[in-house]
């Protein structure tokens, strides 16, 4: 159902890698002292990894989702990526 929805209004898709996702909490954490689920940060990731598409323009995401145990925080702030965990 989620899908058709999207399908039915969405102008693009766009999708990023685990990697991406990762350095997006990273990145989160670093500069907003927010440990973002990796859910949490797709936006970010997305915004980060297809920048050059808002190039110029003020742009702004939604950061939602922070249950992440610590097993996996300490993975991906030291390097990893949630299938590494």
């Amino acid at each position: 159902m989620a899908a058709a929805i999207v399908r039915s209004g969405a102008v693009d898709v766009l999708t990023v890698s685990d990697d991406d996702i990762a350095e997006a909490i990273r990145l989160l954490w670093r500069t907003t002292h927010h440990l973002a689920e990796p859910a949490g940060a797709v936006a970010t990731a997305v915004l980060s990894e297809h920048r050059d598409r808002w190039a110029g323009q003020r742009v702004g995401v939604i950061l939602s989702g922070s249950i992440m145990n610590t097993a996996l925080a300490a993975t991906i702030l030291s390097g990893g990526t949630h299938q590494s965990a």
